[in-house]
C-alpha cells in the first residue's frame, strides 16, 4: 500500500507511485496524456506532440486538447461532490456547499463538452474515479480538506492553461470558469474556518503536484 499526502490529505493506493504514474500517462482516458503541467506553463499533448501557443500548431485542435484536460478535472470534482451530497457526514452548511458546487461542476462539464465539439474535437469519456470513503468522506473536516485541495488544483490548472489557449471565446469561457473555481476555493476555506485567500498569488502547479492531487482518484 502506497501512502501519498497532498496538502495534509492522506491517500492510499495499492499500486506503487511509479507504476500508477505510468498507467495514468499511458491511459487514453486519463487527462495526463492530454496535458503536461510544468512550472512555466502548460503544453497540450496529443499523440506525443506538444503544441505551445507560440507555435504554428497552436489552434482550435490544441484548444480542444487543453479543454479535455480541464474536462477531466471537472468530471473529477463533479463526482466528488455528488458522492459527498449523498454519503458524507456533513452539517447543513457544508451539505449546501457540496450541493451548489456539484451543480456548478456539472454545468462546467456541459459547457466544456459543447465547446470541445464546437472546436471540432471529441470530448473524452468520463473516467472511472475511486474515492476512499474512510479517508475523504470520513468526517466533515476530511471532506473540506479534500475539497480545498481539488479546488486549488483546478484553479492552478486553469490559470496555467490560459496562456496556451488561442481562440478568444475559449479564453473568455475558461476565465469565467476559473473565476468560479476560485470562489469555490474561498467558500470551502470559509466553511472550514481558514483564511479564504491565504496567499497573494496562486502558484502554477508542477506535473508532480497534479499527479499527487488527481492521480490517486483516477481508477
Amino acid at each position: 500500500m502506497t501512502q501519498l499526502n497532498y496538502k495534509g490529505i492522506p491517500v492510499e493506493t495499492d499500486a506503487p507511485l511509479d507504476d500508477m504514474v505510468g498507467r495514468l500517462e499511458e491511459s487514453r482516458a486519463g487527462f495526463l496524456q492530454k496535458a503536461a503541467i510544468f512550472g512555466g506553463g502548460v503544453a497540450a499533448v496529443a499523440s506525443g506532440a506538444m503544441a505551445f501557443p507560440s507555435t504554428a500548431r497552436a489552434s482550435k485542435a490544441s484548444d480542444a486538447e487543453i479543454l479535455n484536460f480541464a474536462l477531466t478535472l471537472e468530471y473529477l470534482e463533479a463526482s466528488f461532490y455528488a458522492i459527498a451530497v449523498d454519503k458524507a457526514p456533513l452539517d447543513n452548511r457544508a451539505r449546501r456547499l457540496a450541493r451548489v458546487i456539484r451543480d456548478h461542476e456539472l454545468a462546467h462539464v456541459d459547457a466544456l463538452v459543447k465547446t470541445i465539439r464546437d472546436l471540432g474535437g471529441t470530448p473524452i469519456r468520463r473516467p472511472e474515479f475511486q474515492f476512499l470513503p474512510n479517508v475523504v468522506y470520513a468526517n466533515q473536516q476530511a471532506f473540506l480538506q479534500t475539497a480545498m485541495a481539488l479546488e486549488d488544483t483546478g484553479v492552478g490548472a486553469y490559470n496555467g492553461a490560459g496562456p496556451a489557449l488561442t481562440v478568444m471565446a475559449v479564453k473568455a469561457a475558461a476565465a469565467s470558469i476559473v473565476a468560479v473555481e476560485g470562489m469555490h476555493a474561498a467558500w470551502v476555506r470559509g466553511v472550514a474556518g481558514t483564511a479564504p485567500a491565504p496567499e497573494a498569488f496562486d502558484p502554477l502547479l508542477t506535473k508532480e503536484q497534479v499527479l499527487a492531487a488527481a492521480g490517486p482518484f483516477i481508477a
